[in-house]
């Protein structure tokens, strides 16, 4: 797992700003996810949590998306969980590992104005989640 701040997407800061934070596994039940379990490295030891909700259960469609994507047989990628907790967001991250074509598959649900399971180019969504960062630290300034 990934995380990027708030403040970092609204600086123009991308993918390239997210820091490792920890790991996940999807737990199933009959084929379907239905839950996660999390670990992080607080600094102060492990701590490990078990999540469910939208962002686990749209994991697999958003998988299913990913291996759809004709990019996939071409490059060389590696599979990431990317969470923007400021803006109430998760995606599929796919860094490419040769160049600088990463994308983003975000999560359902997503923010305003952002397609769930639409495989994005990471700077055109950062771009656009950026812009949304600004405004709402601005609107929290004021």
């Amino acid at each position: 797992m990934f995380e990027v701040d708030l403040a970092d997407l609204a600086a123009g800061r991308g993918v390239e700003a997210a820091r490792p934070v920890g790991w996940r596994w999807l737990v199933h039940d009959g084929g379907h996810t239905v839950g996660a379990v999390e670990v992080a490295d607080t600094g102060h030891g492990p701590v490990a949590r078990f999540t469910e909700g939208p962002f686990t259960t749209c994991t697999d469609a958003a998988v299913a998306t990913v291996r759809s994507l004709p990019q996939i047989e071409r490059g060389y990628y590696e599979l990431r969980l990317l969470h923007i907790p400021g803006l109430y967001t998760v995606a599929l991250w796919l860094a490419d590992l040769i160049g600088w074509q990463d994308l983003l598959v975000p999560l359902a649900p997503a923010p305003p104005g952002v397609q769930p399971l639409r495989a994005y180019p990471a700077d055109e969504l950062a771009g656009a989640l950026g812009a949304r960062g600004r405004r709402l630290l601005a609107a929290a300034q004021a």
